[in-house]
C-alpha cells in the first residue's frame, strides 16, 4: 500500500477486510508514512513501513527475500500479492478464490491480457502456488532483475508484469486468471472493463489526466453501483481528493448504462497485427536484434519481449536518419540512426511503429534481409 498522506482511505479498508477473509497470515506494507498503525494492526498480523522506493515490486522484493519471511513463504501453499492501484473488489475475494480453486494453474491473477503482444497477468493481484514457492525462479528473478533504487513506473510494469510472467511461463509453469484474456483496456475503457470483461475492480488511474474520459467513467460507476450494489461515494471522494475530478451521486444516478455494448479499445487487438509467437520466433532466430522506433509502440515491444536492461537479445534502438534524437539511449540501450547500422552483417530489425508510419518505411525496410513488421502490410 502506498500512503503519500499518511492516511488510510475507506476504500483501502474495504480491500483489506476482503483480503483478511482469505489469508492465514497477512502482512500489510506501506510505501511512505502512516499517521497511526493502530487501525491496520486490527486487520494484519504485521504492518511494515518502508520508504517509497521501487513501487509495489520494491515492497514485494523486500518482504519475499527477507530472512524474516522467506522460509515462511517457501513453506506456504500460496503467496498472495495485492497492491492498492484499484477500487474494489466489488465481490468478495472469497468468491474469486472459490472459483480459482478449480484451476490447476501454478500462478494466477484477477485478469490476464492474451489477445495482444503484451501477454501477461495484470500484476495488481498475483497468486503463486506451492509449485512456484518450492522452486527458485520467482526468488531468483526478484533478486537478479529487480533493483528498487533504479525503478521507474515503466520499469516496474516491464519487469514485474511482463518479465516475471514470461519467465515463469517459459519455465513451464501454468497460469490462469479469474477473468482470462480480457478484451478492454482497463484504463482507457473502464465501462467495457466492468461490463464486457466483468472485472470486479476498477483501476484508480481512470481518473488521472492521462486516461480520464468522463462518459466512460460515469457509465462504469453507474454499472458498478447498479450491478453490485457497491457504495461508490468513497470512490467519488477519492477521485476528488487524489485527482481533482468532481463527480456527484446525482450524475451517476441519471446515467442509463443499458444502451448497448461498449466498444472494445485494445490498441493491439487487431487482425492485421502479427502474432506474438511470430515475434518470439524472429527474436530467437537472430543474435543482433534492433527495435526500429523509439515511440509508444517501441516501448510496448521492449516491455513485452525484453523486460529489463542489458537483455542480451537486444542490441539497441534505431530511428530514421531525419528523425530528431532527444537522448542517446533508452533503458541502457543506445539509439542509432538507420545509416549507422544498416550495413552491419547479420542485423535484424523489429519494426515497432504504428500502422501509418509502418506503411511509410515499408518500401525501404522491406528490402532488408532480416526484418519483421508488427503489422501485415
Amino acid at each position: 500500500m502506498f500512503s503519500p498522506s499518511g492516511e488510510i482511505d475507506p476504500l483501502m479498508v474495504h480491500t483489506i477486510k476482503s483480503m483478511q477473509e482469505i489469508v492465514e497470515y497477512f502482512i500489510i506494507v506501506v510505501n511512505g508514512s502512516l499517521n497511526s498503525i493502530d487501525k491496520l494492526r486490527n486487520y494484519a498480523d504485521e504492518v511494515v513501513i518502508r520508504k517509497n522506493i521501487g513501487f509495489d515490486i520494491g515492497a514485494y522484493k523486500d518482504i519475499i527475500l527477507s530472512p524474516r519471511y522467506n522460509s515462511k513463504i517457501k513453506g506456504s501453499d500460496e503467496l498472495v500479492l495485492c497492491n492498492s492501484s484499484f477500487y474494489g473488489p466489488f465481490i468478495s475475494f472469497q468468491e474469486i478464490f472459490e472459483k480459482m480453486e478449480k484451476s490447476d494453474s501454478d500462478f494466477w491473477g484477477i485478469s490476464s491480457s492474451e489477445k495482444n503482444l503484451s501477454q501477461h497477468i495484470q500484476s495488481y493481484f498475483y497468486v503463486f502456488r506451492r509449485n512456484i514457492l518450492k522452486g527458485e525462479e520467482l526468488f531468483r528473478y526478484l533478486k537478479e532483475k529487480v533493483d528498487p533504487e533504479r525503478l521507474d513506473y515503466f520499469d516496474a510494469c516491464s519487469i514485474f508484469e511482463n518479465g516475471l510472467f514470461q519467465t515463469l511461463k517459459k519455465a513451464g509453469y501454468q497460469f490462469d486468471a479469474y477473468k482470462r484474456s480480457i478484451d478492454c483496456d482497463t484504463y482507457l475503457n473502464p465501462y467495457g472493463s466492468v461490463k464486457l470483461d466483468r472485472l470486479p475492480v476498477l483501476k484508480r488511474k481512470i481518473f488521472s489526466k492521462e486516461f480520464y474520459q468522463k462518459k466512460k467513467v460515469v457509465n462504469a460507476l453507474s454499472y458498478v453501483k447498479e450491478t453490485y450494489r457497491f457504495d461508490i461515494e468513497p470512490i467519488l471522494d477519492h477521485a476528488y481528493r487524489a485527482y481533482g475530478i468532481a463527480l456527484t451521486s446525482e450524475m451517476i444516478e441519471t446515467v442509463k448504462t443499458d444502451f448497448g455494448e461498449p466498444p472494445k479499445t485494445d490498441l493491439l487487438c487487431d487482425p492485421e497485427a502479427v502474432r506474438r509467437e511470430e515475434i518470439e520466433k524472429f527474436i530467437a532466430e537472430h543474435q543482433n536484434v534492433y527495435i526500429y522506433g523509439n515511440g509508444v509502440m517501441a516501448k510496448i515491444v521492449y516491455s513485452s519481449f525484453f523486460f529489463y536492461e542489458r537483455n542480451p537479445e537486444l542490441k539497441g534502438f534505431v530511428v530514421s536518419d531525419h528523425q530528431r534524437i532527444s537522448k542517446e539511449s533508452f533503458k541502457g540501450y543506445p539509439i542509432y540512426r538507420f545509416s549507422e547500422v544498416k550495413d552491419q552483417s547479420d542485423i535484424a530489425f523489429l519494426v515497432a511503429l504504428n500502422k501509418r508510419n509502418t506503411k511509410e518505411v515499408f518500401p525501404q525496410l522491406s528490402q532488408i534481409k532480416n526484418v519483421m513488421f508488427l503489422w501485415r502490410c
